[in-house]
This record gives structure tokens, C-alpha cells and sequence, in this order.
């Protein structure tokens, strides 16, 4: 990985409002066109996130009750932790999926197609 993709997703971590999520295990690969990243964090469930990908940076919010009590009655309240982590490549920015195995998270993401299958040029001929 280029030095410059490490300092990047130090700086994005530091500026993040909550840096108590984890990760215990951080995993790409990048195979004909898709990253595949897997991620293992203690907080990460089967059914408590929600990915956003937007100018090369992946955004993973997990969600945790948050219980408070008012004149005796318990409440449970959702709170969400966020965690950045910057891309290899601002190109992948398209989730196609997101899977949960075996304690860990595994996402694809596609780059964007930045070829036309249409040519800008005028097409002329006999069909």
C-alpha cells in the first residue's frame, strides 16, 4: 500500500467524532476490477451497520443501544459509531455488496466504468 493511502486514513481516523470502534482485522483485494475488503470488529453484529462510500472514502456506522434510565423507566436508545477507512482508488465507489461470515464483514465494491460504450463521435453508416 502507498505511503501517502497510509497517512490519509490516519488523518481521516483522527478527525473522526468517535474513535472508540476498532477493528481487529482490515483485509482488501482488488481482482478484475471489484475490491473485496474484510473487516472484524467487536462491536460489528449481523444486522447493526450501514455502509456509505463517497470521493474514495468508505464509511461504516454501526449501531449500539444506548440504555437510559428517567424516573425509573429504561430506555433504549440507538447510537451510532462511525469508522473511515480511504480507498485504494477514488474509481471504486460502487457497493455491490455487503455480507456477514463467521464474525466478519465482507464488502465489494466495483470502480466506477469510466469508459462509454458509446463513442462521442458522430456515427455514420448504413445499418
Amino acid at each position: 500500500m502507498e505511503l501517502n493511502k497510509i497517512n490519509k486514513n490516519e488523518s481521516v481516523f483522527k478527525t473522526s467524532k468517535n474513535v472508540s470502534f476498532k477493528l481487529t482485522e482490515l483485509k482488501m483485494d482488488v481482482k478484475d476490477g471489484i475490491l473485496t475488503i474484510r473487516i472484524k470488529a467487536p462491536l460489528l453484529k449481523a444486522n447493526n451497520y450501514a455502509i456509505d462510500i463517497t470521493n474514495g472514502v468508505l464509511t461504516l456506522k454501526v449501531m449500539l443501544a444506548k440504555i437510559e434510565t428517567s424516573y425509573g423507566v429504561f430506555k433504549k436508545k440507538p447510537v451510532f459509531v462511525e469508522s473511515f477507512l480511504v480507498l485504494p482508488n477514488s474509481n471504486f465507489n460502487t457497493l455491490i455488496n455487503t455480507q456477514y461470515v463467521d464474525g466478519g464483514l465482507y464488502i465489494s465494491v466495483a470502480e466506477k466504468n469510466t469508459t462509454s460504450l458509446l463513442s462521442d463521435e458522430l456515427l455514420t453508416g448504413v445499418a
